[in-house]
């Protein structure tokens, strides 16, 4: 999905001034109940995240995008799971004194032509046990009297585990994985006010690709992604609003398939003011291997896990935008609230994610 969205619609032009962009953002997921955990803390994370993006212009066609970003995170995480005393899944929970922080650096040079740009990006992220590097080669094309846009994106990830209590827990003390996409888009002006997009696109992951930090979770060594995203823009002049739907369809071989339904409604209030709410539902089938209690009896050699992330659930985000702009600044601040919740509520997932999300930023342009 990231791989899609990073797309552009449309050959860009070349910016004409600079830009940059601060913005934080507090995340905090519910804590579990009480009764669903059998030892460990409820307590589940904090997320604070901090960041920075630049845009530069340079020469008679290239751009420069330089962006940087911090998150400190705390609180417990959920190892595993058994079953209680009814025979309904119980939660084993890490203690709530899990802190680590995360570093990202990415930068993007982009060259603007008449009717197509190029593009290349390179990203580094580092955490105590995480390390991850990615590089991104992207190219837009317009045609039929630039009407339409091709767009295509190939990208490559490589990450490196290295979890920092391997040793106390015998967890696995190094680890691997790589990842290979390839996205393909087009752009289609239907009218003066509508647009559609579709979106295709294809992801192979190889390496390790197990949570070690569970008690007992085996997944297969690959996984291929596959997903096909719609995006349909509507401005109305009667309501001086833009509606935005967009869909997408996401299947891999771990047997997960999912729908996504968002839809926005972008309101100007005057020449200042923005308000956009936005509703998003997600429905996902579980993976093939998901288990709601662990079997700890089972060979190394089968695939099995708890993560309530490859469960069978269904979440619903509505979401609230607020942008006001004066002259070269713009203040933008936006909330939104998570539900998830297991389609089989009577023998559901005690691990559900609820979580609230907001931010804050200010962009300048000079």
């Amino acid at each position: 999905m990231a791989a899609a969205l990073s797309m552009p619609g449309y050959a860009a032009n070349q910016p004409l001034e600079r830009t940059m962009a601060l913005t934080g953002a507090i995340y905090d997921e519910e804590s579990v109940a009480d009764s669903a955990v059998l030892t460990g803390s409820p307590n589940r994370y904090d997320i604070d995240v901090g960041r920075f993006m630049l845009v530069v212009p340079f020469g008679k066609a290239w751009g420069v995008e330089v962006s940087m970003a911090r998150e400190v995170m705390s609180g417990a995480s959920p190892w595993g799971t058994v079953a209680d005393s009814a025979g309904k899944s119980a939660l084993i929970m890490s203690g709530a004194t899990i802190d680590d922080s995360r570093n990202e650096v990415g930068i993007t040079l982009t060259r603007y032509l008449d009717d197509s740009s190029y593009a290349f990006s390179a990203t580094r992220s580092d955490e105590d046990d995480y390390d991850s590097n990615g590089y991104s080669v992207s190219g837009s094309w317009d045609i039929n009297d630039s009407m339409t846009t091709i767009s295509a994106a190939v990208n490559y990830t490589s990450d490196t585990l290295t979890p920092t209590d391997a040793v106390i827990f015998n967890r696995i003390q190094r680890a691997e994985k790589d990842s290979r996409a390839i996205t393909l888009g087009a752009t289609q002006i239907i009218n003066r006010s509508s647009t559609l997009q579709l979106t295709v696109g294809y992801t192979s992951v190889r390496g390790y690709l197990s949570d070690p930090y569970k008690l007992r979770d085996i997944r297969p060594d690959n996984r291929r992604d596959r997903f096909i995203v719609a995006n349909y823009r509507k401005f109305y002049e009667s309501f001086n609003a833009a509606m935005h739907f967009d869909y997408r369809y996401y299947e891999d071989s771990f047997g997960v398939h999912a729908n996504t339904f968002q839809f926005d409604w972008h309101q100007n209030i005057n020449a200042s003011l923005r308000i956009s709410p936005s509703i998003r539902f997600y429905r996902q089938n579980s993976a093939d291997f998901f288990r709601l209690v662990d079997d700890f009896s089972s060979l190394n050699t089968i695939s099995q896990s708890s993560d309530h992330r490859l469960g069978n659930f269904d979440a619903l985000s509505p979401g609230l935008a607020i942008r006001y702009a004066v002259g070269d600044w713009a203040l933008k601040a936006s909330g939104m609230r998570y539900i998830s919740e297991d389609r089989n509520r009577s023998t559901g997932h005690p691990a559900e994610l609820e979580f609230t999300l907001y931010s804050m930023g200010i962009e300048w342009k000079f």
